[in-house]
């Protein structure tokens, strides 16, 4: 990044007070309503899970071990909406870090157990192997994105200690 360069014209910089007002600001309605509907989608799923779970208490035990994981999964998707929606603040960088960071966690997860169950279940192997391929491209999403958001991060970070230099001049 070229600072200072006399060909370039100045682009004009917010006053400290514009960025404070703007990083205590609200989640636009827009933002709001989308976290919502995920939250609520996301707890009828656990809702039907748990219930499903709880009901039926013959299953065998590898499918009690997923519903226990995909519940879990379930809840704390939810917890991070709830959280993101009582804040009421925007985002910033670290939280899609955070977002990140729990993507690729229950993608791995997802995908070492359909592996793990077509490797070791004849009788399942095309349904494991078919959903660990699903899984690891989800994965390699969750990775992009992971990384993307760790770049951001990093690129904003690199620019505050810029500004308090500068502002420490």
């Amino acid at each position: 990044m070229i600072m200072n360069d006399p060909r370039l014209p100045e682009t004009p910089r917010p006053a400290a007070e514009e960025v404070r007002k703007s990083l205590a600001g609200e989640l636009s309605t827009r933002s709001r309503l989308a976290y919502t509907f995920l939250l609520l989608v996301d707890l009828t799923g656990a809702a039907a899970l748990g219930s499903l779970w709880l009901t039926e208490p013959a299953l065998p035990v590898r499918t009690q071990v997923a519903f226990g994981l995909l519940l879990a999964f379930a809840l704390t998707w939810s917890g991070f909406l709830f959280w993101t929606l009582t804040r009421r603040k925007v985002l910033l960088a670290r939280h899609r870090v955070l977002a990140g960071r729990l993507a690729v966690l229950f993608c791995s997860l997802f995908t070492l157990g359909a592996l793990a169950l077509g490797l070791t279940q004849p009788d399942q192997r095309a349904t494991g192997l078919s959903a660990a391929g699903m899984g690891a491209f989800l994965l390699l999403v969750a990775v992009a994105l992971l990384i993307s958001a760790q770049r951001r991060f990093g690129e904003l970070t690199a620019r505050r200690r810029e500004l308090e230099r500068e502002l420490a001049r």
